[in-house]
């Protein structure tokens, strides 16, 4: 992920990360048409600290819009795609609804997923650790995943897309 920073193709703006690419599928649905090869903006969220809220990440879709007015311009929606954990579609269904992380993964649309045996959970706990009961529970995400998992639930990917 690094050596896009370094090739000045990957750039924060604002809460979120983003880089110009080329879509890797052919998606049509929710109102959404999607060839492959077409230049859409993928994003990163990274751990900052900071919250995932409605405000930062829509401050965040303005600036990316701004930075790729040459290739999409103002009066046209821009596609940003995402891949990751929280967009595994069994999400939604047991992260509480007034998180920022239920709001966030809502806007999206969601146009491949998969079951990835917990691979990416140490983003969300900080450790290689997959057993419930050994999992960090300090926050409502945390609390929401665990019981999850408690509860025999599955976790895997997501790869969405979203127009502003």
């Amino acid at each position: 992920w690094f050596p896009g920073f370094f090739n000045l193709t990957r750039f924060a703006l604002g809460r979120l990360q983003f880089e110009l690419v080329d879509s890797p599928i052919e998606f049509a649905g929710n109102g959404i048409t999607l060839a492959k090869g077409q230049k859409v903006i993928n994003m990163h969220i990274p751990r900052s600290g900071q919250p995932l809220s409605p405000a930062l990440y829509e401050d965040a879709f303005a600036r990316a819009k701004s930075f790729y007015k040459d290739t999409f311009p103002a009066d046209q929606p821009a596609p940003f795609v995402c891949h990751s954990w929280l967009l595994y579609p069994d999400t939604a269904k047991f992260v509480p609804p007034h998180l920022n992380t239920y709001k966030f993964l809502s806007e999206f649309t969601i146009m491949e997923s998969g079951y990835n045996n917990g691979e990416d959970l140490w983003r969300l706990f900080d450790t290689m650790e997959q057993h419930p009961d050994r999992l960090p529970t300090d926050t409502s995400l945390r609390r929401a995943f665990v019981a999850h998992l408690k509860a025999g639930g599955r976790v895997g990917y997501g790869f969405g897309i979203l127009l502003r």
